[in-house]
């Protein structure tokens, strides 16, 4: 965040500062290099129209906001299950649900709670219709009365080593310790995953800076040193 900051106020002050006054500076030589052109024409454009640009974005953010916070859940839900099923992606955000559903089953579990009940709570309180559609399945055979581990497989949402350690755990009696253990595993994982992320989005954000500052050297500093250059020449 520290960074867009940085970056942002940087190209504001660029926008409005810098580029104005080589704009002026530039329109004294007698023949402006064709990128020097080009990108002050760019940014000069930005200027002028920077308040209907950003307007423009402001209203595209704000209508993709109404519709993530109001009762469209089929673009929710359809955004969800294509997130759920992206590799690399789909783990993590997996992970970051189940995790607390994980620990609310231990927690619900010990308090003397029945399977079917349980999983009955989580399908009603589930955020996501990706959830809502395991859990359905998973309750539908508890119904029918097989057992928890069949359910869980049937409903392809943990991984297959989880749902041995469960299936174990379901002949031993030892089932809320187990979904316990799985859910500090899945946190430790997303708080990696997080960390990872985190390191990414700084890398992409300095290659972003420094492909600005080319960029500007390219189009701007660099003809107008061959410009003073070629004066001091003549």
């Amino acid at each position: 965040m520290v960074l867009l900051l940085a970056a942002f106020s940087g190209f504001l002050v660029f926008i409005f500062y810098v580029i104005p006054a080589f704009d002026k500076f530039f329109k004294s030589f007698p023949n402006m290099p064709a990128a020097t052109k080009a990108t002050l024409g760019f940014f000069m454009n930005i200027n002028h129209y920077f308040a209907i640009y950003g307007l423009t974005i402001l209203m595209i953010v704000g209508i993709l906001a109404y519709i993530w916070i109001s009762n469209y859940k089929d673009v929710r839900g359809k955004f969800y299950k294509r997130l759920a099923a992206t590799p690399g992606i789909g783990h993590f955000f997996r992970f970051s649900y189940l995790k607390w559903y994980l620990y609310e089953y231990s927690v619900l579990l010990s308090a003397g709670k029945t399977h079917a009940s349980i999983v009955k709570y989580l399908l009603d309180n589930a955020k996501n219709d990706f959830f809502k559609d395991k859990f359905t399945v998973i309750y539908s055979y508890l119904l029918n009365g097989s057992t928890l581990t069949e359910g869980l497989n049937s409903s392809d949402l943990l991984r297959p080593e989880d749902l041995d350690r469960i299936s174990s755990a379901e002949v031993g009696g030892r089932i809320d310790e187990t979904m316990l253990l799985i859910s500090e595993e899945y946190e430790e994982i997303v708080n990696l995953q997080m960390k990872l992320i985190g390191k990414i989005a700084n890398y992409v954000m300095l290659v972003v800076i420094a492909g600005f500052i080319v960029f500007m050297f390219a189009g701007i500093y660099a003809p107008m040193m061959q410009g003073l250059m070629g004066m001091a020449g003549g």
